[in-house]
């Protein structure tokens, strides 16, 4: 792989990546709305559904590594300041 195919490579991983961060901060964003609703099965349904985004984004920040070591980058836990962090919390607190 000669070196332009390789930064295409990255490039497109790091878009992949980048959409599918942002995706799940949004669908974060909107099951933390869900947990506010009266309906029960609605509240498990979104509570569920966090559940899911915390087991991708622990993958998506495996991809993260990889993209940085393959760019040859060390990047610290927590030290990734292109992403959107969320904090979960009970809608009780």
């Amino acid at each position: 792989m000669d070196a332009v195919q390789h930064e295409a490579l990255v490039h497109f991983l790091r878009l992949g990546s980048r959409t599918l961060t942002h995706l799940t901060a949004a669908m974060a964003r909107q099951s933390f709305t869900l947990l506010k609703s009266t309906d029960p099965d609605v509240r498990l349904a979104a509570q569920d559904m966090l559940d899911n985004l915390s087991a991708i984004s622990t993958e998506l920040d495996q991809q993260w590594q990889g993209m940085a070591t393959l760019l040859g980058v060390h990047l610290q836990s927590g030290n990734l300041p292109f992403l959107e962090e969320v904090q979960m919390s009970s809608v009780d607190e």
